[in-house]
């Protein structure tokens, strides 16, 4: 029994790497288990609907009708979700009536009565390989009346292949994730001066240049928290979120799904971002879901460069805030404009300039800019 184990676990991991080698796992599954089906599938909560990647025992007609009869108010295993359907938990019919504390608990719904029955199936045994956005992997084998439940010893082995299942999964998606963003020529944004990203719709971070990775690490008006692109500045999180709904599918009534804008304050820098940002598809998958993608440009604004502004900081004194002022002005802004751009009121932004007046000892606005660009035009 060891060496038919140990065959199950190779072959679990060439299927990581060989797609149609599932059908060879799922036939040892069969024979070392006794189960009349196999079925290794994602489950979507959200459009509830099942994604399979292979499926032994189960008919075209019954698998039609899963979606419907699975995602039933009555069905325990949905009840139950959010607590068995984690990675690791071993799912029994047995171990379901201990957890809801009664007996029988899965053969009083629609699902096994109108779906599990009459094909002829009764025991079950299954494991989540992953669990996360609403999607749930798992691997389930099914058993007819007559070949009894699953008894210790085999929920233990199951225990153990799965855990190989779950690893060579992580294999399978990332060599997929890889794939689908050579799709989208990434090598190329390589080579591109400015910042591309690509995020899933949550805006969890797919991909991003040599240029977009260099501005993330030195939080350069972005930045990453838990994986998802955030801007630096707390007050501009908001406005980066309204450009990312703008472009997603299911945008809503009164948001445009087409390509979009936004100009966000850098934060301890001067100056400003410009993001456009735009919806892709996500091309064809096996395992990953198919959801759009976001693919967003990052670039400095036109005007002076920000980094440029660093020398007039050492030579005036001035703080981050003033600075950021002093780099709209230079650039072309009006004083409300360059309010509005830093988030700050247009009496807040009055006092700034009033500070840059007395740190360069000028008196009037024009006289500022032109102090400021010929202050630029020295050797540093």
């Amino acid at each position: 029994m060891a060496d038919r184990w140990e065959e199950i676990t190779e072959s679990i991991y060439r299927a990581a790497l060989e797609p149609g080698a599932w059908s060879d796992v799922m036939s040892m599954m069969k024979a070392g288990f006794r189960s009349q089906a196999e079925t290794f599938y994602f489950l979507d909560f959200a459009p509830r609907k099942v994604r399979p990647v292979h499926l032994c025992g189960i008919g075209d007609g019954w698998l039609a009708r899963f979606d419907e009869l699975y995602f039933t108010p009555d069905n325990p295993w949905c009840i139950h979700s959010r607590e068995l359907h984690r990675p690791g938990v071993v799912r029994t019919n047995e171990r379901l009536d201990a957890h809801t504390r009664r007996s029988g608990t899965l053969y009083r719904s629609v699902y096994y009565n109108e779906w599990m029955r009459p094909q002829g199936l009764r025991y079950s045994i299954g494991n989540t390989l992953l669990a996360q956005d609403g999607t749930v992997a798992n691997v389930t084998l099914l058993r007819a009346p007559e070949e009894g439940t699953f008894g210790p010893d085999e929920v233990l082995a199951f225990e153990r292949l799965t855990r190989h299942f779950e690893r060579a999964l992580d294999i399978a998606i990332r060599l997929e994730s890889a794939a689908l963003q050579g799709e989208r020529s990434t090598r190329a944004f390589d080579e591109l001066a400015h910042g591309v990203v690509i995020l899933d719709p949550r805006g969890r971070l797919q991909y991003a240049n040599r240029a977009a990775q260099a501005r993330l690490a030195r939080g350069d008006g972005l930045a990453l928290r838990d994986g998802v692109l955030s801007a630096t500045l707390a007050r501009e999180q908001p406005r980066l979120e309204s450009l990312l709904r703008k472009v997603l599918p299911d945008a809503g009534p009164g948001l445009d799904s087409g390509p979009a804008r936004l100009s966000l304050a850098r934060g301890e820098r001067p100056g400003t971002l410009v993001l456009s940002a735009m919806r892709v598809a996500s091309g064809q998958a096996r395992y990953l879901a198919s959801r759009a993608a976001i693919l967003m440009t990052i670039a400095d604004a036109a005007g002076p460069a920000a980094d440029a502004f660093e020398p007039l900081r050492r030579l005036h004194g001035f703080t981050p805030a003033e600075s950021r002022l002093a780099c709209a002005l230079a650039g072309g802004e009006s004083l409300r404009d360059a309010a509005t751009r830093m988030g700050v009121t247009y009496s807040t932004a009055r006092g700034y300039l009033k500070l840059l007046f007395h740190k360069t000892g000028t008196h009037r606005q024009a006289e500022l800019v032109a102090m400021l660009m010929r202050d630029l035009s020295l050797p540093r």
